[in-house]
């Protein structure tokens, strides 16, 4: 059975095309998955600009291969590409800010830390992604929406809750592998880049089984007059 407006013959065809071009990407970057302990104000600024760095690296490779997956006629490669790119530029960074409020919150006698004092302020790790998962499902939908799948609000939060959870359950297996890398369990570097092919991995199968869902139902639903 053949696909109606795509590339590739099949649902799983789609899906499996759509997981080795995410898994890709994160495979060949080189972002942290492992914790990361943070003990000062300087330390968390240095974190923020290398997942800003390695969030453009990830984004761009990812956002390349998932426009050919896609193809001419649902995205255009460049702008696919860019606000894959800009999505994770920004989404990385977000996670480490969202992350850093919500133990400011919970913990505040861990403020001074950031200031240059001793001591452990915050560890960060791959799962804290999921909170940037809105911003790259946000702003793919804006590009996916009304050619590739359904321009609703239901679509929007699949698509949403599809990159929150592909990042959130791909970091946590990630973060226990790359953990116990560093313990010496896996040899290194092949453990801390299947650690990062696993973030890749999930969000792929997360997102691409959304993607064929939605496109199927755009497909089912009849042609809106113009």
């Amino acid at each position: 059975m053949k696909e109606g407006n795509g590339p590739f013959a099949s649902r799983p065809s789609m899906v499996g095309k759509w997981l080795m071009a995410t898994t890709l990407g994160w495979a060949v970057s080189f972002v942290a998955v492992g914790s990361t302990a943070v003990h000062s104000w300087s330390e968390w600024q240095a974190l923020v600009v290398s997942l800003f760095i390695n969030g453009a690296l990830v984004g761009t490779v990812v956002g390349l291969g998932q426009a050919l997956v896609l193809g001419p006629r649902q995205v255009s490669l460049l702008k696919w590409t860019l606000v894959t790119l800009a999505a994770y530029a920004v989404g990385l960074p977000a996670s480490v800010v969202l992350a850093t409020g919500i133990a400011l919150w919970t913990w505040p006698v861990g403020l001074p830390t950031l200031v240059g004092l001793p001591g452990v302020f915050i560890t960060i790790n791959m799962r804290h992604a999921a909170l940037g998962g809105a911003v790259l499902g946000l702003g793919q939908w804006l590009v996916l929406r009304d050619r590739a799948v359904p321009a609703t609000g239901h679509g929007a939060l699949l698509w949403i809750l599809g990159n929150v959870c592909g990042l959130g359950i791909g970091g946590v297996l990630a973060t226990t592998l790359d953990d116990l890398t560093r313990l010496g369990y896996f040899p290194s570097p092949m453990g801390h880049i299947a650690a990062r092919a696993i973030v890749g991995s999930v969000l792929g199968l997360t997102t691409g089984i959304v993607l064929v869902r939605l496109r199927s139902s755009m497909h089912a639903q009849p042609p809106t007059p113009r």
